[in-house]
């Protein structure tokens, strides 16, 4: 990379060259002007950190060590160089961690140098480590629990258990009589169990990749893919056996497809009904960007985090786009046989339901968000949309998660969790939710005509059970498919399965008694 830049210019011309090379994304261009400016303006704090950034946004972060040990022996503030260094490298990188700990030493009472430490050491896995200089960070601050709440949030959606359990467990001791921090340390308890019984696939997943045909897999259409990671949302499935097909028009880059095994690809698709113009509005909030506008409505609702809706939903700008349906996508020749679907659009969800019927024939499970309140203008309610996955031949079985909302002119500041359960009070208006559908194969008069003619109908029906935890419904349908091998035209390969279950069933019996008594 080139670290020889053009002759002198005066200040104001450098940043104003910087500021053009910024906006072409010259990266390569962009530092060699900095390397050439440092020395000419002795190093500044500012455009230190602007070279660090430069490197992050280039992608080039292996080379962000390098360049801050470099600095530190010129810059005025070397510790805020090592941190900031630091934070813009892989959390779990040695790399990172060696310049957390150079902060440290350089500004041991600087807290955000403990800070940056803390985070390198946590997702290094020296949790003792963290803990005690999370503790020395409150020291520091005179605020308990600041850094551990960060923490905790961090490893929660990184799917980091035992990192999660013990930073709740410090919120837990510094605020005891906050019981959202009981709340999401249960929840942790209940993930932990599962992956220490269940370690890698799942066991009626496991059972499923030892019997499917070499190079069959099952396939999930991920409408309103965004930033996800699919690693971490699929985490129990085998990833040879799932094919991940994201649809989004403002795609993420949260996944790996090389580093995951799964078959991953994206499609920037805008779905409704059909083929169509429609305006297409982005909103305040990237996530809350619709074909339809925000309501007047939104404006008197908060979320329990306390943003307020109608900020959130805010239209910046509105684009002419064209849409198509998910039918119209297998026309073409972009989608095969859809076995799983989610479906996450800010209110267009009936209308991708909709516009695939013929694609949903042959899916098995639906998870799908529903509104409860109108924040967005003309959008189908949840009646309409739970009317027609019925239609479909779906059956409702779970309420995977929910949101609710509180009134702006109270703002009450109280923050509910999304956990289901008796008795939860206080509580607020139910806003939103994501529900969970399923065929019914065990149900004679619910298998419909095509679906499970084949043992390996009934397999991906009980993996796909099995992954959003309705295990009673998984198992009940390999036993019944055990118990009667002439439902399905391969009745050999059915009846093999009734050595296969038994296994599984005693597995979750043993877990059940363990767990629950």
């Amino acid at each position: 990379m080139p670290e020889q830049g053009p002759e002198p210019w005066s200040t104001e011309d450098f940043y104003r060259r910087g500021r053009e090379l910024i906006a072409g994304e010259a990266y390569s261009e962009l530092l060699a002007l900095i390397w050439d400016g440092l020395p000419r303006l002795q190093y500044p704090a500012r455009l230190s950190i602007e070279l660090l950034e430069t490197y992050w946004r280039a992608g080039w972060t292996a080379e962000i060590e390098a360049a801050a040990r470099r600095l530190l022996p010129h810059v005025q503030e070397p510790g805020r160089i090592a941190w900031e260094a630091a934070e813009r490298m892989d959390e779990a990188a040695p790399s990172a961690l060696r310049l957390a700990r150079i902060a440290i030493v350089l500004s041991p009472h600087e807290p955000a140098a403990t800070a940056c430490l803390v985070n390198c050491l946590d997702a290094a896995g020296e949790l003792g480590a963290a803990l005690a200089n999370a503790r020395r960070h409150e020291a520091l601050t005179g605020k308990p629990g600041q850094l551990a709440s960060r923490q905790a949030s961090h490893s929660w959606t990184q799917k980091r258990w035992e990192s999660a359990a013990i930073w709740f467990d410090r919120l837990i001791e510094t605020t005891p009589d906050h019981l959202r921090h009981q709340s999401f340390r249960h929840n942790i308890i209940e993930q932990r169990a599962r992956e220490r019984a269940f370690p890698g696939t799942l066991p009626i997943a496991g059972l499923v990749d030892r019997l499917l045909a070499d190079g069959d897999r099952t396939s999930v259409l991920f409408v309103g893919a965004r930033g996800e990671d699919m690693e971490a949302r699929f985490r129990g499935m085998p990833p040879r056996r799932l094919e991940v097909i994201g649809i989004d028009p403002e795609l993420g880059t949260a996944s790996d497809p090389d580093g995951m095994g799964i078959a991953l690809r994206y499609l920037r698709d805008i779905l409704s009904d059909r083929d169509e113009e429609r305006t297409f509005y982005e909103t305040r909030s990237g996530g809350g960007s619709s074909l339809f506008p925000a309501s007047a409505q939104a404006g008197r609702y908060t979320s329990a985090a306390g943003w307020s809706w109608g900020e959130q939903l805010e239209v910046v700008s509105r684009t002419q786009v064209r849409t198509t349906s998910v039918d119209a996508i297998r026309d073409r020749g972009d989608l095969g046989r859809v076995d799983a679907l989610y479906v996450n659009v800010q209110g267009g969800e009936l209308a991708v339901l909709q516009g695939g019927r013929r694609v949903f024939e042959d899916t098995v499970a639906v998870q799908v968000e529903v509104s409860f309140v109108e924040h967005y203008a003309g959008a189908p309610r949840w009646e309409l949309v739970n009317a027609e996955l019925v239609e479909q031949g779906f059956v409702l079985v779970d309420i995977r998660s929910v949101q609710g909302v509180r009134r702006t002119r109270v703002g009450l500041p109280a923050r509910p969790d999304n956990r289901l359960g008796f008795n939860r009070w206080p509580s607020w208006h139910l806003a939103e939710a994501h529900l969970l559908y399923l065929r019914d194969p065990v149900d004679p008069a619910r298998r419909g005509g095509r679906l499970f003619r084949s043992t390996r109908g009934w397999l991906v029906f009980a993996l796909w059970a099995e992954y959003y935890g309705q295990i009673d419904i998984a198992l009940e349908a390999l036993m019944t498919l055990a118990d009667e091998p002439s439902l399905v035209e391969d009745p050999t390969s059915a009846a093999a399965l009734a050595a296969e279950v038994e296994p599984i069933l005693e597995r979750y019996r043993a877990y059940f008694r363990r767990h629950y008594g």
